[in-house]
């Protein structure tokens, strides 16, 4: 019983002591807007996204699916990956591309993209450059997205519009979204 008493006195003086000071929130200079974090204070400033079917381009209704990530940091460098499997010919076997993303460019709601090619299931394409292009036009509007193209010679800064060479196409299904 002893001890308790010294305790609940100094538990008291601790408890008064900490009401004194008034808590303080943020400083203005320490409020950022909110962003993903790319680590080691390198946040995301820019991303663009598409899973789903691809367009009716080839073969309706759509080759395969296409899925792509690229997301843009603070610093200037961008990172992601994209998939496009696709058939030479119908009923013939699946090829496909994978491309290691290394430049993303957002100008609005259009979205850049460029890479190198990592595999390729049917062909020779491995190392070479590629290049696509999303376009986020809403929820409630029809997105539009390119096939990959291999072996241009320009990346995503080159801002090469696909829409009005008639390139670009709408997915069958899933959304872009391009921030």
């Amino acid at each position: 019983m002893r001890w308790q008493v010294p305790l609940v006195i100094s538990l008291a003086l601790f408890v008064a002591v900490s009401c004194d000071q008034q808590p303080v929130g943020p400083q203005a200079e320490e409020v950022t807007a909110p962003a993903f974090n790319g680590g080691h204070g390198n946040p995301v400033v820019h991303r663009a996204t598409l899973a789903g079917a691809d367009a009716n381009i080839w073969y309706p209704p759509g080759d395969a699916a296409f899925s792509i990530i690229a997301l843009q940091f603070a610093d200037g460098t961008s990172r992601g990956q994209w998939s496009d499997p696709f058939y030479v010919e119908p009923g013939g076997p699946p090829c496909g591309l994978h491309v290691a993303v290394d430049c993303l460019n957002v100008v609005g709601n259009t979205a850049f993209i460029s890479g190198y090619v990592t595999q390729d299931k049917c062909g020779e394409a491995v190392g070479l450059p590629a290049y696509t292009q999303l376009v986020d036009n809403g929820p409630a509007e029809d997105d539009l997205m390119s096939r990959s193209f291999v072996g241009l010679p320009f990346d995503c800064t080159a801002q090469i519009d696909l829409g009005p060479h008639g390139l670009l196409h709408t997915p069958r299904n899933g959304q872009v979204i391009v921030k």
